[in-house]
């Protein structure tokens, strides 16, 4: 399983946003960085895509909502293409990926990460670990794990606590561990620091410090 595009429409600040992660085949790509500063998208993009595998794997609607806008991802499974449509929280599903995902067999699954990593998901470390220890912690257990195939892996601010040496270490951590089980790479960070793989720059948003002082 890969994600090969996903949409997200009428949002009030970002308007419509298209992330393409197909070549020029139309096949999904193995690894790609999703570049932008902040309040472009790029974690709503990750929300998107995991509240539409959730919701089909889990065959109900999970509790999430963006805000009147409309989403659509597209997944392509084997030689087949899965597309489930979010609005709110209500997603149409996916009864080809609800039939070749297993979370047990760890494959065809979505593994998801953004900030919650730093909160349950730190696995016990202790907040008392530096913020680079805690943000790829949870990863690096999930993935050292081993057995994931055929998966999607989503790391949302890969740069979070890490400087760039240690962000170009961690992609290669990723990377090893992604291409030996065949799945896909998908991360997020806000500049483009040269890591491998497809590129997809991100621009517009909206300013986080304007939109705070507002609220």
């Amino acid at each position: 399983m890969r994600i090969r595009c996903v949409y997200l429409r009428g949002h009030p600040l970002l308007g419509d946003v298209t992330v393409d992660m197909r070549d020029e085949t139309g096949k999904a790509y193995g690894a790609v960085t999703l570049i932008g500063g902040c309040g472009v998208g790029k974690t709503l993009m990750s929300d998107i895509a995991g509240i539409c595998w959730g919701s089909s794997v889990a065959g109900k609607d999970l509790p999430y909502s963006l805000q009147g806008c409309r989403g659509r991802v597209e997944f392509e499974v084997g030689s087949e293409i899965a597309i489930v449509e979010l609005e709110g929280s209500r997603a149409t599903g996916s009864p080809l990926l609800r039939s070749t995902s297993s979370i047990e067999g760890r494959r065809g699954v979505l593994l998801k990460y953004g900030l919650e990593r730093l909160g349950s998901l730190g696995q016990g470390i202790g907040s008392s670990q530096p913020l680079g220890v805690r943000s790829v912690h949870s990863i690096c257990s999930d993935i050292s794990s081993g057995g994931f195939s055929d998966s999607v892996i989503w790391v949302d601010d890969l740069d979070l606590g890490l400087s760039v040496n240690d962000q170009k270490a961690f992609w290669s951590y990723l990377w090893k561990h992604h291409r030996s089980g065949g799945n896909q790479l998908i991360a997020s960070l806000r500049q483009d620091i040269g890591l491998s793989g497809h590129k997809v720059l991100l621009s517009g948003g909206f300013n986080p410090v304007e939109q705070a002082l507002k609220l």
